[in-house]
């Protein structure tokens, strides 16, 4: 699965006002509640961070590759050609971050909304059509970092300053503290985030 597309500032605006952002926050904080009541959501992020997966035939190559289950569909867990990472240990929450990361990285892809409209979604919702805007997936994060019991947080950035451009979700990381999680741009890994954006606020998502 290739990874999430590039984000372009200029083609998503979170809000203008401080009102509307709160707006914005619970909305997605209803998702992610809707998400947690999910038993689904559970056992999909236990089966990441333990490695239970199974194994089907690759169509690209026919070899057998790991994936979890979620609503009858599968969701590869590793790149083609990369090998099994073993379960994470206990109390491995930097692990158990990477496996969270890896999934979401293969399996949605960044899209925009439809006619500039915000659409709120549920986990399931999202990974039924394996993509979503910024605002889905700091759902995705804080839905599966919360199911196994991780404290998160969202992140609004203005790039210039004059307006609210793009939300992105924080994981706290016991002895590492908080680590961002933008997966809209290219190739960055787990912590790479905007630098120096002209103003932010953070919302307290839940868990811990």
């Amino acid at each position: 699965m290739p990874r999430a597309q590039r984000f372009e500032a200029s083609q998503y605006e979170v809000s203008d006002s401080l009102d509307s952002i709160d707006e914005l926050i619970g909305m997605i904080r209803k998702q992610i509640q809707v998400s947690l009541d999910d038993p689904a959501t559970r056992v999909l992020a236990s089966s990441l961070v333990s490695s239970s997966y199974k194994f089907a035939p690759d169509p690209r190559t026919g070899s057998p590759e790991p994936y979890v289950e979620f609503y009858g569909q599968k969701f590869y867990v590793v790149s083609e050609g990369e090998s099994v990472p073993p379960p994470c240990k206990a109390r491995d929450f930097r692990c158990e971050v990477v496996k969270i990361w890896n999934f979401n990285v293969l399996n949605v892809r960044y899209t925009a909304d439809l006619d500039d409209a915000d659409l709120y979604q549920d986990l399931r919702t999202i990974l039924t059509t394996r993509s979503g805007d910024c605002d889905d997936m700091t759902v995705v994060f804080c839905s599966l970092l919360r199911a196994v019991g991780m404290e998160t947080a969202a992140r609004v950035i203005s790039l210039r300053g004059d307006s609210w451009d793009h939300i992105y979700p924080l994981v706290k990381i016991p002895k590492y503290g908080w680590v961002a999680l933008d997966a809209t741009e290219d190739e960055k890994e787990a912590g790479w985030e905007y630098p120096k954006p002209a103003k932010y606020i953070d919302f307290d998502m839940g868990g811990g």
